[in-house]
């Protein structure tokens, strides 16, 4: 069993205490992913990737996806597993806030005071907000034990997907020209792009390279973002991790 941070937005933390939320998608990645054979993650077109959710011929659970790599005279298929399997414990981490309010440390989301051993937790920061990144994983109330991983392109999500998302009934949706109507994922698409659709710089040697992005629309190209290419990588693959509800401290 092993645990892994999951950082969460505010509302999504209210989502998951409210038991509204089982279910998250995060972006298939050299940092979440395992790669066989082992080659250059970045040089790998997932646009092109197939989801096999398992098991394999040779026993291999699953999920993988298969993705065709290319280099010099060398052509084939690699396999992409997830690190995180059912079993492990996703640790949600959340923004902490400072109050002067008797108890000094709360969780951002709600206003919670942060408690240990019964005793509640000094402000130990020079700011007055603790970003969810660099919150303790010993301060977390969230233990979420993970009962499935599945694989999918983000675009894939289902009515009853983006509802175990957390996302609340919502209409009138107006983006790009597109009417949504009354449904949850609309709304999700929409959440995911204000997190994942802005161009994020990646560094070589201590200087941008280039810049980054996985929006909701199915787009793959090269655009040009501060003078920089800015690599536009849509409907990006995901992985799916279904959570239990009921653990939290």
């Amino acid at each position: 069993m092993k645990q892994i941070p999951l950082l969460l937005k505010a509302e999504m933390v209210r989502q998951t205490l409210a038991r509204n939320k089982n279910r998250t998608r995060r972006l298939v990645t050299a940092r979440n992913s395992i790669v066989v054979p082992k080659v250059p993650f970045d040089c790998l077109d997932m646009s092109r990737a197939v989801i096999d959710q398992g098991p394999s011929p040779a026993g291999n659970p699953g999920p993988y996806w298969g993705v065709p790599y290319s280099h010099c005279d060398m052509s084939l298929v690699v396999r992409i597993y997830p690190r995180v399997h059912a079993g492990d414990v996703l640790v949600g981490k959340e923004t902490l806030r400072y109050s002067n309010e008797g108890t000094p440390t709360r969780y951002a989301a709600d206003n919670t005071p942060v408690m240990e051993d019964g005793e509640s937790v000094p402000w130990e920061w020079l700011n007055a907000t603790l970003p969810s990144i660099f919150m303790p994983l010993n301060m977390s109330r969230l233990n979420l034990p993970v009962t499935r991983v599945r694989g999918e392109f983000i675009q894939d999500i289902s009515e009853e997907d983006a509802k175990a998302e957390g996302i609340s009934l919502l209409g009138g949706w107006n983006a790009d020209e597109t009417t949504y109507g009354i449904n949850y994922s609309g709304p999700f698409s929409l959440l995911w792009d204000s997190i994942n659709a802005r161009p994020n710089p990646v560094r070589s040697g201590g200087k941008i390279t280039h810049y980054v992005s996985y929006p909701w629309e199915a787009v793959n190209e090269i655009r040009e973002h501060r003078g920089l290419p800015w690599h536009v990588r849509g409907n990006h693959p995901v992985w799916v991790y279904d959570f239990e509800r009921e653990v939290v401290k």
